[in-house]
């Protein structure tokens, strides 16, 4: 029995695959983190690239953008990356009183896929000169949901996650 045992402990076959099956699995895991990380940064600004690209039209008073739904459209348009958009996609917009500067107010309510309603969001397109704020909220489905990045991240109640992004503008008279 001894000598049995002491010719296992001196074998050496099968080491390498030892070695593989130890190291393999961090390297890909971190392949995959690093992976979900670009996508996220890349979903992100492709995000922020729409909304910029429809503040624009926006901003100069295009009268197809005072309704939500167009702008939302627009946006949607604009960003690669995301995908299924317009269903997972919540815009507001309101103006600043500048007398205040209160900016901040509440966070915006990104959409819940459970969740019966929607979440009303305020949509005021602003007067001329009026300094306007616009938000919105787009929800994904991470690769590796519980890792990473995502791991940081806020999860809804449907699982997802949000990404957001803000930007100010005034008006053009």
């Amino acid at each position: 029995m001894i000598r049995r045992l002491r010719r296992f402990l001196r074998d050496r076959s099968g080491a390498a695959t030892l070695e593989f099956c130890l190291a393999f699995p961090p390297v890909i895991y971190f392949l995959i983190l690093g992976a979900e990380t670009g996508l996220l940064q890349l979903r992100q600004s492709m995000m922020e690239h729409g909304m910029e690209i429809a503040v624009r039209e926006l901003r100069l008073g295009n009268p197809a953008m005072t309704d939500p739904e167009r702008l939302k459209d627009e946006i949607c348009a604009n960003s690669l990356m995301l995908s299924d958009c317009r269903a997972n996609i919540t815009v507001e917009t309101r103006p600043i009183d500048t007398a205040t500067w209160d900016v901040a107010g509440t966070g915006i309510a990104c959409r819940d896929s459970t969740a019966p309603i929607n979440p009303v969001v305020s949509y005021a397109t602003g007067g001329k000169n009026e300094l306007m704020l616009l938000r919105f909220c787009v929800t994904f489905r991470p690769v590796l949901p519980g890792a990473g990045l995502a791991a940081a991240m806020e999860k809804l109640p449907d699982g997802r996650y949000a990404l957001t992004a803000a930007t100010v503008f005034v008006n053009e008279p």
